[in-house]
């Protein structure tokens, strides 16, 4: 039976991809900076849900529990900045920019969307859910150098808005991994709350 690898996440606008880009730049050429593999800015994404492979005969049964979610939850606005590592900065494998969204409706969605593909079968999240978009992973070998510069630099950036974007759809991905990069593909757009139609 054939699968297609799934995650379902809110896609980044132009604005937000350039400001990532140019955080990429700069960030490149600091000390610490050639400790990591960093992701191509056009493939970062705001992953709400990772579910791995989901056989092809399933995959309108996640469309419809993810469709079902969104338009329980009304659009808003959130700010991308800041720098942190999972797990943390002195044992860093992911490199991550931050998310700010005071209203809640983020949490809120994941949590239904979470709820949603429980319903068909999906296993519940176990860990409370740390919006974030990953930029760079860490290189095995990096130097104990690099990741002394690291832990002493990232905890002292300031928060700085790097983009401010509104949410008004999320969706259904497919990914493919590939020798150059993942490619990720759009299945299904899951328009939010009122941007729902009726």
């Amino acid at each position: 039976m054939s699968e297609t690898r799934t995650f379902v996440a809110a896609a980044m606008p132009p604005e937000a991809i350039a400001a990532l880009t140019d955080l990429g730049q700069e960030l490149r050429r600091t000390s610490w900076g050639g400790a990591f593999r960093w992701s191509a800015t056009d493939t970062i994404h705001l992953t709400l849900k990772f579910l791995g492979n989901v056989p092809n005969d399933r995959l309108e049964a996640v469309f419809g529990a993810v469709v079902a979610a969104a338009a329980d939850v009304e659009p808003f606005a959130l700010d991308l900045g800041g720098l942190g590592c999972f797990p943390n900065v002195r044992r860093p494998s992911v490199l991550w920019v931050g998310i700010h969204e005071p209203s809640g409706r983020l949490e809120e969605l994941a949590r239904r969307i979470d709820g949603a593909l429980a319903s068909e079968g999906w296993p519940r999240e176990e860990r409370p859910y740390h919006p974030h978009l990953t930029i760079a992973r860490l290189r095995p070998g990096a130097a104990r150098d690099q990741l002394m510069a690291l832990a002493h630099d990232v905890p002292r950036r300031p928060f700085q808005s790097l983009a401010s974007l509104e949410v008004e759809s999320i969706f259904v991905y497919g990914s493919r991994l590939t020798p150059s990069g993942p490619t990720h593909t759009p299945l299904c757009e899951c328009p939010l709350g009122a941007a729902a139609p009726r």
